[in-house]
């Protein structure tokens, strides 16, 4: 089918009916599919933080979105604002509107919107998200920066001693091979990796890129996605981290959206879909599915020791009593915070000594390689 535009005012009205039909915008050799753009969660954050912000100083929902997407650190993510504000100006619920854009805006914050829309309290909602969005990020954050110290003591002893095996060893294996004299073991086993790092070392790192390559590609796959959470939670210390972080990711997302105005089991049932870890999210949504055939939460909870502590049983079961679930999280939430951050440190003041001694005793290993057949020759000249 063609259609053949005599007039300026029929091309404009042609563009004006198709515009918010389009499923994908084109700048250039730029193609964004709304069903492919991801927006990273601490943009997301900042982003819902500051619409509730304009919101609550009296700026209509429309005015909100053209303000944020004139902001230079968003213009990244403008045609996506402007793409919902357009929808909302021809009517559409702001819920549905965001649902439009899936990788950007998950389900969990639609339907949290679209209560907002319900209660006419979307600036509560925004609120209630971001802060959601800030506690997650202040966990991650946390736990990144005790593990900084580890980290960098671990990077500094590898590269130390891919220094001395590809340039320091090369160096004294001349003068040992011109002395004729026999090399102890240490220094024939510091000698030939030496070679080998030297002569194969880019062919390892190619190796290494490939491998890990190949992984993030494979990891778009929910199956093998889901293998590798699986084979995460059973790294010894890591292991336990992450459950933690899982349970609690549950239990805020369960607390925020019966806040927003969910009933506490279509709030357990929906917080399923808040848990990064898919392996631990499986598990958990087998006990949502429990609770909503009329089981209570507290005894779902009793029945997984391993996952929630009897502290956190016994914090539901206050709040089952009480008929405030949504209270009760507030409490269960900082429990497991606490808890994780004990864990990471108890951890991490365990790791570092250990850490410390290995690579110095790796360090010393090499550098007794080194002076073991220095003493011989000086030896063998006396």
């Amino acid at each position: 089918m063609s259609t053949i535009l005599t007039t300026k005012p029929q091309a404009r009205s042609l563009l004006a009916s198709v515009r918010d039909k389009l499923h994908s915008v084109k700048f250039g050799d730029d193609v964004r599919d709304p069903l492919k753009f991801h927006m990273k969660q601490p943009v997301l954050a900042s982003l819902i933080h500051n619409m509730a912000m304009l919101l609550e100083n009296g700026l209509s929902l429309p005015k909100a979105l053209a303000t944020l997407s004139a902001e230079p650190s968003l213009r990244k993510y403008a045609w996506i604002l402007n793409a919902v504000r357009r929808k909302i100006d021809t009517g559409e619920p702001f819920s549905s509107a965001l649902a439009d854009f899936p990788r950007t805006f998950n389900r969990l914050i639609i339907s949290q919107v679209r209560v907002g829309e319900r209660s006419g309290s979307m600036p509560e909602t925004l609120r209630r998200i971001s802060g959601q969005f800030e506690r997650s990020g202040d966990v991650r954050r946390t736990i990144l920066k005790r593990l900084s110290y580890p980290a960098m003591i671990l990077l500094a002893g590898t590269g130390l001693i891919i220094f001395m095996m590809t340039v320091v060893v090369p160096e004294f294996e001349t003068a040992f091979a011109e002395s004729g004299t026999d090399l102890p073991l240490i220094t024939q086993f510091v000698s030939g990796t030496s070679r080998f790092l030297y002569a194969y070392g880019w062919m390892v790192v190619l190796a290494v890129a490939g491998l890990w390559g190949l992984f993030c590609q494979s990891r778009k796959r929910p199956q093998f996605a889901e293998f590798t959470d699986r084979m995460a939670l059973r790294i010894p210390i890591v292991g336990r981290w992450i459950r933690d972080y899982a349970v609690l990711q549950f239990i805020d997302t369960a607390g925020v959206m019966m806040d927003s105005g969910f009933v506490p089991v279509e709030a357990i049932h929906a917080s399923v879909d808040g848990i990064s870890n898919r392996a631990m999210r499986k598990v958990i949504a087998k006990l949502t599915t429990a609770v909503r055939s009329g089981q209570k939460l507290s005894e779902e909870l009793s029945r997984h020791p391993d996952m929630f502590p009897p502290t956190i049983s016994q914090l539901v079961i206050v709040g089952e009593q009480t008929g405030n679930l949504s209270h009760a999280t507030h409490g269960v939430r900082k429990h497991l915070r606490q808890q994780l951050e004990q864990r990471v440190d108890s951890a991490v003041s365990l790791i570092e000594p250990l850490l410390t001694v290995a690579m110095a005793f790796l360090i010393g290993c090499v550098v007794m390689a080194i002076y073991m057949p220095m003493f011989d020759m000086l030896n063998a000249m006396e």
